[in-house]
């Protein structure tokens, strides 16, 4: 009689894990059906861009600020990162990592090659564009397993914690181990959204670096750093020569007067 109540109440158990897990099991059937089952794909895009050193720092706040600030382009902001130094003979970067739909990528690159304020059309260019697929169907897939695996096994675990004939220790038991569970249950989903995320959405990994000079502009560029560096080496010079002058001038003399010497010695002979 007591095989026969344990039975009973184990395929219960069984069932109500069966039912709660029916869900996620739905949901997932309806996310693969929309999926046409074609191969799931996560999208890095690579930008390089070249422009006027000028216009490095009014570009990249401008792509920032549209990333974070217009809705319509659900995008993500990762990384944003600049570099702006004083010596001219350095140019200014910028660099900024987004996330953003398929269907946003090209109009976004539109977006920030348009001109900036005091910027000719067509003068920003793409120096460099790439883009590298990675598969990713069995890693959301192992994803979507393991979140129903441990949603399943958590909710067995609630149904037998509510048992009313469990002792203190059974309890305790019991609540450490759902505890357990739901906190790798919580890994997994975060697992889970990031991985569904990169398929969503592409990354894009932009940078903003200043056109190449050549010699001459180069060397126009310095020319007044080199004319300061110039006048501050004379400066130095003469300034450290100055406890050399009495020196100098003693020598100078002593000089001029054997060479007088000399020459009155020679004509008296």
């Amino acid at each position: 009689m007591r095989c026969k109540i344990l039975i009973v109440g184990l395929s219960a158990l069984a069932l109500l894990g069966c039912n709660r897990a029916g869900g996620p099991m739905r949901q997932l059937a309806e996310v693969r059906a929309d999926r046409d089952g074609s191969p799931q794909f996560s999208f890095t895009n690579f930008w390089s861009f070249e422009m006027r050193r000028e216009t490095i720092v009014p570009r990249f706040e401008r792509t920032r600020a549209a990333c974070l600030s217009d809705k319509s382009l659900n995008c993500k902001l990762l990384t944003a990162s600049i570099n702006t130094v004083g010596d001219s003979t350095v140019y200014p970067t910028a660099s900024l990592d987004v996330l953003l739909p398929h269907n946003q990528v090209d109009s976004f690159k539109k977006r920030i090659l348009t001109p900036v304020a005091n910027e000719p059309a067509g003068e920003a260019t793409v120096r460099s564009s790439s883009t590298r697929a990675e598969n990713v169907e069995d890693e959301s897939a192992d994803a979507d397993r393991k979140v129903l695996r441990l949603t399943a096994y958590r909710d067995r675990l609630i149904a037998l914690s509510k048992r009313p004939n469990l002792n203190i220790e059974d309890t305790i038991r019991l609540e450490a181990e759902i505890s357990r569970v739901q906190g790798e249950l919580d890994d997994a989903t975060k697992s889970k959204v990031s991985t569904d995320g990169r398929v969503a959405r592409e990354t894009v990994s932009i940078s903003f670096e200043a056109f190449p000079q050549s010699a001459i502009g180069s060397v126009f560029s310095r020319a007044a750093d080199t004319f300061i560096q110039s006048i501050a080496n004379a400066l130095e010079f003469l300034i450290g020569s100055i406890p050399w002058l009495p020196i100098v001038a003693a020598a100078v003399a002593l000089i001029t007067w054997l060479v007088r010497f000399l020459w009155r010695h020679k004509r008296q002979a």
